[in-house]
């Protein structure tokens, strides 16, 4: 008779050969090769990655009578996995901004990638959903690393050397996949399963490459990430200066930026829609703007969010001065002048299309979010590089979907939103 070996273990080790653990599965590679700037694993983003994984992972179909495999189907409804950034925080107790920030660091290594879509409901028309989609070349980089750094060595970069060591120029990114957003998921008795297909194409694809010496360090991996803190108040920084440029102070403290984000949090409810309101409000008084008679007080950016004082929230509600006294003229578009200006930019043909295109849908957006933005083709990706996260993510709100659709019909191309860095606007062509 056989032995039984579990009367040699320790007990709690005997007990545990009857539990069996479901769930996600955390290599350890990655606790070196997905990293803060500090050196530190990136946990958050670990644990994001690691769930993207499972349901990314085939489901086996199996015969009932001979037990072999037949075939494989995915675990979620659509093309690509949808996930919205509640699911995530009740999964993990972790804040949106924490969401936010981790996938947009897993993005930042390439090995995943966010599509935003609108979609048909039986209810409603449902724009904006997040889907994810997964770059598997990239992840067997991070998970079968087999010549690391060590991770806490000062001034290691293993990310670096895992990208590149195929060679600088390889692109991490990938195009979209083709199956479409109808199809769904076809289950066992009579009907051929749903079998895995390779959406990925080849980073050597023969197709034409238009590059710009600005974006090409954006493709190498980042070792420094910009300071959290310092996200929220750059927007408000730059709706400030967009509504109010004569307003806006030449130096930026950090001091200010604290204040803007404590005045944003206490008396605007963190929403940055209230924060455009006041912006707009400020700009509609005489007084606020220093140009009431008799008055010579000049009430500025870092007077508005005071610590001390709740004229946010007052200006937000309009009380306690006169506001809508002042007429905030704007001078009209000039359509011609500024369809010739993109024509002659020293920019490749598509992305003068492209610019051509969001203009002609939105003048105004293009002229206060677009027009400085660099617009390149990457391989099958057409990437618009912004300089800021605001306007990234104004123009992904209002352009993608449309941009998506045009880009794919004409050119048979993907569309990226990033931010890039953007040093300065595209040079006009001097005709001789």
């Amino acid at each position: 008779m056989m032995k039984n070996h579990l009367e040699d273990l320790p007990a709690a080790v005997a007990e545990m050969h009857n539990i069996s653990i479901k769930g996600n599965v955390t290599p350890q590679t990655w606790f070196k090769t997905i990293l803060m700037p500090t050196g530190k694993p990136d946990l958050q983003s670990i644990l994001i990655l690691s769930d993207i994984v499972f349901w990314f992972r085939p489901t086996e179909l199996r015969c009932e009578k001979s037990g072999a495999v037949i075939g494989y189907k995915k675990k979620f409804s659509a093309d690509l996995l949808r996930r919205s950034y509640a699911d995530l925080e009740t999964q993990f107790g972790i804040s949106k901004k924490q969401c936010q920030e981790s996938l947009r660091r897993l993005e930042d290594l390439g090995v995943i990638k966010r599509v935003f879509r609108t979609i048909n409901t039986p209810a409603a028309r449902l724009s904006n959903i997040m889907f994810i989609s997964l770059n598997v070349s990239v992840l067997k980089e991070l998970t079968f690393a087999s010549d690391l750094k060590p991770c806490f060595e000062k001034g290691s970069d293993p990310m670096e050397e895992i990208l590149h060591r195929s060679g600088k120029d390889e692109d991490p990114l990938w195009r979209k996949s083709s199956i479409p957003m109808e199809e769904s998921i076809q289950t066992y008795g009579g009907i051929p399963p749903h079998h895995i297909k390779d959406s990925y194409i080849s980073s050597n694809s023969s197709s034409s490459l238009s590059s710009d010496p600005r974006v090409e360090s954006f493709f190498s991996p980042k070792t420094n990430e910009r300071d959290e803190k310092n996200s929220i108040s750059e927007k408000m920084l730059e709706l400030w200066s967009t509504t109010l440029p004569t307003k806006t102070p030449s130096i930026i403290s950090k001091q200010l930026r604290t204040n803007l984000e404590k005045a944003l949090k206490e008396q605007l409810q963190g929403n940055l829609k209230n924060w455009q309101v006041v912006c707009e409000t400020f700009s509609g008084s005489k007084f606020l703007m220093s140009e009431a008679e008799g008055v010579s007080f000049k009430p500025s950016l870092g007077w508005l969010v005071s610590p001390q004082k709740d004229f946010v929230s007052r200006v937000f509600a309009k009380e306690g001065w006169t506001f809508d006294d002042r007429k905030t003229e704007t001078k009209p578009l000039d359509f011609e002048a500024t369809e010739s200006a993109i024509e002659a930019l020293d920019e490749p043909k598509i992305s003068k299309e492209v610019r051509l295109f969001i203009f002609q849908n939105n003048p105004g957006f293009y002229k206060s979010y677009v027009e400085k933005t660099v617009i390149c083709q990457k391989g099958e990706e057409v990437l618009i590089l912004s300089s800021s996260g605001l306007s990234r993510d104004k123009i992904q709100e209002q352009c993608y979907n449309a941009l998506d659709d045009f880009l794919k019909q004409r050119y048979q191309l993907g569309l990226v939103i990033k931010r890039g860095p953007v040093e300065e606007p595209p040079k006009v062509l001097v005709l001789n």
